[in-house]
């Protein structure tokens, strides 16, 4: 099987974690036995947009990137036409050097179903699209933009989202049938860092908190401080740990976290390389994200294969990984809520602790590798591939 992934953004040496899990999955994909490539067409300002492509050969794979210059907020028609246009030659470089693809798989929908269908029909080959990001659900739906998009999407052989709520939200916005769902997986070499069968002493009431994530507006992470601090003011044997931001974002947090009066409490750790966050995610006893959207979390997963019990708002993400067993869920924008699921779980950890069992970890952890592991999707993708043949 030979696929060629059409992502709309995709790592590179400037910005090495820009949809760092599109490379995951596509070395999944590698790893499985399939034949993979990835043409990465980022849509840009027009004052940004540079003609050429770049083609070089990364993990075994064909990588040919550039970028499709776009119309402000796409009020204009001829945007979707002249990305078609545009991804002639990205074609034709990747035929030549590697060959047709059997299929072709375009994630995201903007700019990527474009480009895929454009391809695809070129080459009289079936393609699938992934959508991953909730915003594709905030477009005017009568712009030129949104038409040239679900004109696409309605074309395309399978539809597949990350959650079941956001697959569901996808139909009724787009016109079509229900999407399929696959969850967005975590690459083996991550879980084998992971140890869910730690015991920690029964006497040590530390809890220890972990959210991770770029600290966007969206991750709503002033307000998981300040929801933080109500706990930490009243009881001084918990902590959080921050994953992620740039050197202007943590120094906001940093004045934030004295004004609240939680410095001691609070670890900041910046951006890591996704195998230390890993493990700074392992060394915790929770994980915490109340996102204001969320189409799926893939931070989620990463929890769960670590043993982690979760915090999440009632996004479609969260509502899809989490339940009883392996969490809780809290309204979104509600900071009380979120500093009673503090002070709740804190108590919860701490009164499994004292049982000396790792039995919830486990639970949890087998819950994530049924539902997220790298078998579960190369099996599902390579079955879907399969049924278009």
């Amino acid at each position: 099987m030979h696929v060629l992934l059409v992502p709309s953004w995709y790592p590179d040496d400037n910005r090495p974690l820009n949809g760092s899990f599109f490379r995951e999955q596509a070395l999944m994909l590698r790893d499985s036995g399939m034949t993979v490539g990835v043409i990465a067409l980022e849509p840009v300002s027009a004052w940004q947009y540079r003609p050429g492509l770049s083609i070089c050969h990364e993990d075994g794979m064909t990588v040919i990137r550039g970028s499709l210059p776009t119309v402000p907020r796409g009020l204009l028609p001829g945007e979707a036409l002249m990305f078609r246009l545009l991804s002639r030659r990205a074609q034709k470089r990747y035929v030549d050097s590697t060959g047709i693809p059997d299929v072709v798989h375009a994630h995201s929908v903007w700019s990527g179903a474009i480009v895929a269908q454009a391809i695809a029909s070129r080459l009289h080959r079936p393609w699938v699209v992934t959508e991953h990001r909730p915003s594709s659900l905030e477009r005017y739906r009568w712009g030129w933009r949104y038409r040239a998009i679900a004109s696409a999407v309605r074309r395309a052989h399978r539809r597949i989202a990350v959650s079941t709520p956001f697959a569901e939200m996808l139909a009724l916005y787009y016109d079509t049938d229900m999407w399929a769902v696959c969850p967005n997986p975590v690459p083996d070499d991550l879980v084998a860092l992971c140890n869910p069968e730690t015991v920690k002493d029964p006497h040590d009431s530390t809890v220890i908190f972990c959210h991770v994530s770029h600290l966007d507006d969206n991750k709503r992470i002033e307000m998981t401080m300040e929801a933080f601090a109500r706990l930490a003011h009243k009881d001084p044997h918990v902590s959080l740990r921050i994953v992620g931001g740039d050197r202007e974002r943590l120094r906001e947090l940093h004045v934030l976290a004295h004004s609240l009066k939680i410095d001691k409490n609070v670890t900041f750790y910046g951006r890591l390389p996704h195998c230390d966050s890993m493990t700074v995610m392992d060394g915790s006893d929770a994980f915490v994200l109340a996102s204001a959207t969320e189409s799926a979390g893939v931070v989620f997963a990463e929890a769960q294969m670590c043993g982690l019990p979760s915090i999440a708002t009632r996004t479609w993400g969260g509502r899809e990984a989490i339940d009883g067993a392996t969490g809780m869920l809290v309204d979104i924008d509600d900071v009380d809520q979120l500093a009673e699921a503090f002070a709740t779980m804190t108590k919860q950890i701490r009164d499994r602790r004292s049982q000396g069992s790792a039995q919830p970890q486990r639970t949890i952890r087998e819950h994530a590798e049924k539902k997220y592991s790298e078998a579960r999707f190369t099996n599902f993708l390579g079955t879907l591939y399969r049924s278009l043949q």
